[in-house]
């Protein structure tokens, strides 16, 4: 991916009534994040098995009441005692966590350093538990260029409520039309948009460049992934 132009007028952030803020989901946007790439090798390959865990054991649904807020500890210990036979592999899931993080995504990290040195303030709002914040900040330095990281275990609440992008425009304290939302889910980009917030549905690192190319973001001359780094 190219190194980010500078934009040749000044910093976006002195453009009056434009885009000042920039916030970005993290799980599958600036990380790639699947308990897969834990419970391949617990399964020992089997991948019937291991799914069939992940969709009714260690569901979406239950790790979401972890996400806004639900204590590891009772979360675990409901699931072991309606799944016993699976005690082992659901203790995994808290105790093994970081073994879920392939590492980042470097297009998107790429794009996220470019609007750093744009001038854009860049911010956080990410579905996660309340625990282990500090891995992410060990584990990934460009966690330093976020003025505000909003996690929902904290709060009590998740995206896509609308109060979480409530408390999101109270912190940053901009209005939403100044901000812009990057996000993989759709119903969460959907919600950020009904908060009078712009939002770009996340596919991949070339359309959010795209994306952002067309609000002013980054300069005209930005070419792309298949452009070398400067």
């Amino acid at each position: 991916m190219t190194a980010m132009h500078k934009l040749s007028q000044n910093s976006v952030t002195d453009r009056a009534g434009g885009l000042t803020d920039v916030v970005f989901d993290l799980g599958h946007v600036l990380v790639d994040w699947d308990p897969r790439y834990l419970y391949r090798e617990r399964f020992g390959g089997d991948t019937q098995a291991m799914e069939a865990f992940l969709a009714k054991v260690c569901s979406p649904a239950w790790h979401h009441t972890v996400d806004r807020g639900r204590p590891w500890e009772e979360a675990i210990a409901e699931r072991i005692a309606r799944f016993p036979e699976h005690a082992g592999h659901i203790r995994a899931y808290r105790e093994h966590w970081p073994r879920m993080f392939a590492g980042d995504l470097p297009e998107s990290v790429q794009l996220l350093h470019g609007l750093h040195a744009a001038g854009l303030r860049l911010h956080a709002l990410s579905n996660y538990p309340a625990e282990p914040v500090e891995f992410l900040y060990e584990r990934f330095g460009w966690m330093s260029l976020f003025e505000h990281v909003i996690i929902s275990g904290r709060l009590g609440i998740a995206k896509p409520e609308s109060a979480i992008y409530a408390h999101l425009l109270d912190t940053i304290e901009r209005p939403a039309s100044r901000c812009l939302f990057i996000d993989d889910r759709e119903d969460n980009v959907i919600a950020a948009r009904a908060a009078g917030i712009d939002a770009v549905h996340f596919t991949a690192g070339a359309r959010l460049a795209a994306e952002l190319t067309a609000r002013g973001l980054l300069a005209d001359g930005y070419q792309g992934s298949d452009s070398p780094l400067l």
